[in-house]
């Protein structure tokens, strides 16, 4: 994969895919939702780049894990550890120890 941009498909696919089953859906036979996060036109080695990655990054977690708005708890909390784990599954792909940091102090384990 290019050090320009980073897939969420992978994370999508297995993030989803337990989001589905516990929601009690149907796995679909299309791919799973994905996007993909440029960032060649950032600099990593600076706050203000890292900032940016990481507010693409938990955009683009959104996109492939909506949050459901619904009076069902567990159903919103699925979602949120859909985010999570989408965010924590880039952030060591990328392996930058800035944005590493930025996901720490975001609440995001970076095991």
């Amino acid at each position: 994969m290019s050090r320009n941009a980073h897939s969420l498909t992978t994370l999508a696919a297995l993030t989803l895919a337990s989001f589905a089953a516990a929601a009690g859906a149907a796995p679909s036979a299309d791919a799973p939702p994905s996007t993909t996060v440029r960032y060649a036109d950032l600099n990593l080695q600076s706050p203000e780049g890292v900032a940016t990655l990481y507010r693409r990054l938990t955009a683009a977690a959104s996109q492939v894990c909506p949050l459901a708005y619904t009076p069902d708890l567990h159903t919103q909390e699925l979602s949120k550890q859909c985010q999570r784990a989408a965010i924590e599954r880039a952030v060591t792909a990328i392996g930058n120890p800035m944005l590493a940091r930025v996901a720490t102090d975001h609440g995001i384990s970076n095991d």
